[in-house]
């Protein structure tokens, strides 16, 4: 196709499909493979994942966007924090 100087457009439809369907399946399997591992998991593992999961949530959502804004939301406050936020601190 490319040492003739023409585009088969059929042939990079079926490129595409098989792409798109080799990725679904890599997705699918990638998937199940963490539902098996989750569930080999006791109930006090997937609290503990589930607490540092949520902390480093958290922590990413403090330091995104902070540039000269408030560390909990989009206002235009200043870069420290903003008591404002929390009622019983402000």
């Amino acid at each position: 196709m490319l040492l003739s100087g023409k585009i088969d457009q059929q042939k990079l439809a079926q490129i595409d499909d098989q792409v798109v369907k080799l990725a679904n399946d890599l997705l699918r399997e990638k998937l199940k493979l963490r539902r098996d591992r989750l569930a080999a998991l006791t109930p006090e593992q997937i609290e503990r994942i589930a607490d540092w999961r949520a902390e480093k949530a958290f922590r990413s959502k403090m330091h995104k966007g902070t540039e000269g804004k408030c560390a909990i939301c989009t206002c235009q406050a200043k870069r420290e924090i903003n008591y404002s936020h929390f009622p019983g601190l402000a």
